[in-house]
């Protein structure tokens, strides 16, 4: 009997192969189910400017990232996740859902309960550096349409054909700026590959004479590599089939999201979501100019009563001025009548010229201390040498 002895060792068979259908397993795709948007979509923190602009990892920082097993973990999971939504699962959704991936909210989300848009990073149809889509966003109720393939396109661009034109040609977006004089559009073009995204950079020119030259620098060209999975899914833009459109407040905060071919409803509830953020931000403004305009009345009080305290007795009497009519209050000054009626005019001079000097020295004072400590102080400024001159001319 030949005894044969094993010199190479190796893992068990069983354990490979449990290992290799456990990880098939996990690629294996799910049956979508089209859901109804009643809570809000979006992120829960307000987006970065420096979100989501690429992989910025150095060749030793890859390495080490490559030799970490925890790592590896994290992105197995997200590789078996892009798996199992493949180019053939996007078309397979897209059919069976007509690219209605999600129903729309029957209404907009407040603004306290809205979630942010996340930020992208990608180049714009007037320069080919890439800069962050937020600070865009910001300050402007925004109708932001995201696409990737030309099915995308055709099918967001219906949601834009409205009675009063279409928003997309030059003299539509001069209609819609009429009407929505505080909203913008934004287009996000995902390319899914460097081929796509090279044809596009090529045909910059074309788009440029299509689009209103106040869309070219709100036209992004994004990568699709550099928006990971969780954020596209956290948005419901996981299809590279459909077209989705996003309505934005002026935090950018997503207030209301559609996808697929425009129905009547959709529309008239698209419209109407932005006409009612536009109101939410003109209120808005207008509250913030009440509190500014408040708070100027604040310091115009409080340069009042300093200006008060420090001015000369005589001089501010010589003006004919009490302190409590400098306050805006009528008073009696006996001091006035007395010189009135009985005439020094020595006195008169002496009192003016003092009563000017000590003044113009406080306020000199005033304006080199403000200065100094970076408070913008004219405004208060001027309507205090006004009141004086008033008083000056009345005497």
């Amino acid at each position: 009997m030949v005894n044969h002895v094993r010199y190479l060792s190796s893992t068990r068979p069983a354990h490979f192969i449990g290992k290799f259908n456990k990880q098939l397993a996990a690629t294996k795709p799910k049956e979508f189910v089209v859901v109804q948007l009643n809570r809000p979509i979006g992120l829960a923190t307000p987006p970065k400017d420096t979100d989501n602009n690429g992989d910025l990892r150095t060749v030793r920082e890859k390495f080490s990232d490559f030799m970490d097993r925890e790592k590896n973990k994290v992105r197995q999971a997200e590789l078996e996740k892009e798996i199992s939504k493949s180019g053939m699962y996007d078309v397979y959704t897209f059919r069976k859902t007509g690219g209605k991936f999600f129903k729309s909210p029957p209404a907009y989300w407040k603004a306290e309960k809205a979630l942010y848009f996340p930020n992208f990073f990608g180049e714009t149809l007037v320069s080919s550096t890439s800069k962050p889509t937020t600070p865009v966003l910001k300050g402007s109720v925004s109708v932001v349409r995201v696409f990737t393939s030309m099915l995308g396109d055709k099918s967001s661009r219906a949601f834009f054909q409205t009675a009063e034109g279409d928003y997309m040609t030059k003299d539509g977006y001069n209609r819609f700026k009429e009407l929505y004089p505080t909203a913008q559009i934004v287009d996000i073009n995902v390319t899914e590959n460097a081929t796509k995204a090279i044809f596009i950079k090529m045909s910059k020119s074309a788009l440029r004479s299509q689009l209103h030259p106040d869309r070219h620098d709100k036209y992004f060209i994004i990568p699709r590599k550099t928006i990971p999975l969780d954020i596209r899914e956290q948005i419901h833009m996981d299809n590279t089939y459909g077209g989705f459109i996003y309505v934005l407040d002026h935090e950018g905060k997503i207030r209301w999201a559609v996808c697929g071919d425009a129905d009547e409803k959709d529309k008239a509830m698209l419209w109407r979501t932005v006409r009612g953020l536009q109101r939410e931000y003109r209120a808005l403004n207008q509250s913030q100019q009440k509190e500014s305009q408040s708070n100027i009345d604040v310091w115009d009080t409080m340069f009042r009563a300093r200006l008060v305290k420090r001015l000369s007795p005589i001089g501010l009497r010589s003006f004919g001025v009490s302190k409590a009519r400098f306050n805006g209050q009528p008073a009696v000054n006996p001091h006035r009548a007395f010189y009135q009626n009985f005439g020094f005019p020595l006195v008169k001079v002496l009192s003016i010229t003092f009563g000017t000097y000590y003044g113009l020295m406080y306020l000199w004072e005033y304006l080199e201390t403000e200065s100094k400590t970076g408070n913008s102080s004219i405004e208060l400024t001027d309507n205090a040498v006004g009141s004086a001159s008033q008083a000056t001319n009345h005497k």
